[in-house]
């Protein structure tokens, strides 16, 4: 039966970047890494390295989400020979280098192991840094990128953006709200910066916000007045709240 346990190391407070690690390890072992942001396509991995061609002995999962209500495809990652360690960044904080490292150590010793990233490019950044620093070998790390097919929307002059709680900043020409906010040194969450994860979603609570499309927004969300910041670009002054979700 597969093993699923919740990661205890806490790695700070900030809600960031969501990022999982899986291990395949087989005749010829094989690792890998993916985030929330991008489950299909590791869940697909997953199916097919479980499949009886493909000899994989084991898979190690290191699976990061903000809760558990919110694992994506939490029924399917029970098959055997499935290992599945989970990290959830609402209560332990985004996972970074250091936790990815940790999590590598616990792993048992498998020679020819192959490393599949995937990922918002900052997660994949620490995963990379990780193994490097545990000594596995550049041509052994494989990285999947996924980016937004939304059309860019962007700022056609200045406008002020208040954060509730927080402090304002002015969104410029070419810069996302998103952009601003963490130019202005404010604890703006985000994740895969391209409209697909929601991490950046907030409650616009005045003023008027274009988006790129397509998002990840729901038509409820949208109903009570979600926005995403990092693809979001004020068309009027605007005012928003960050939301505990």
């Amino acid at each position: 039966m597969a093993t699923s346990s919740f990661s205890k190391s806490a790695s700070g407070t900030a809600r960031g970047p969501a990022m999982n690690l899986w291990v395949f390890t087989s005749t010829v072992k094989r690792m890998s890494s993916a985030a929330s942001s991008g489950a299909a396509t590791w869940v697909s991995g997953c199916r097919t390295m479980m499949s009886a061609s493909c000899f994989v002995r084991r898979i190690a999962l290191l699976y990061c989400s903000r809760s558990a209500d919110e694992v994506i495809f939490a029924d399917e990652l029970t098959a055997d020979r499935l290992a599945v360690t989970h990290h959830l960044t609402r209560d332990r904080g985004r996972l970074d280098a250091s936790g990815v490292h940790r999590w590598l150590t616990e792993q048992p010793p498998a020679p020819e192991v192959q490393y599949y990233l995937c990922g918002p490019e900052a997660l994949m950044d620490e995963a990379t840094t990780a193994l490097t620093k545990y000594g596995v070998p550049a041509d052994r790390v494989h990285r999947e990128t996924y980016a937004s097919a939304a059309e860019p929307t962007t700022v056609v002059a200045p406008q002020e953006m208040v954060v509730e709680g927080m402090g304002s900043v002015v969104v410029e020409p070419g810069q996302t709200m998103l952009d601003a906010g963490l130019a202005a040194g404010l604890p703006m969450p985000f994740s895969c910066t391209v409209g697909s994860c929601g991490d950046c979603m907030v409650k616009l609570k005045a003023g008027d916000v274009a988006m790129s499309e397509p998002n990840c927004l729901t038509p409820e969300q949208r109903a009570d007045g979600y926005i995403l910041t990092c693809v979001g670009c004020p068309l009027a002054p605007v005012i928003v709240r960050l939301t505990d979700r």
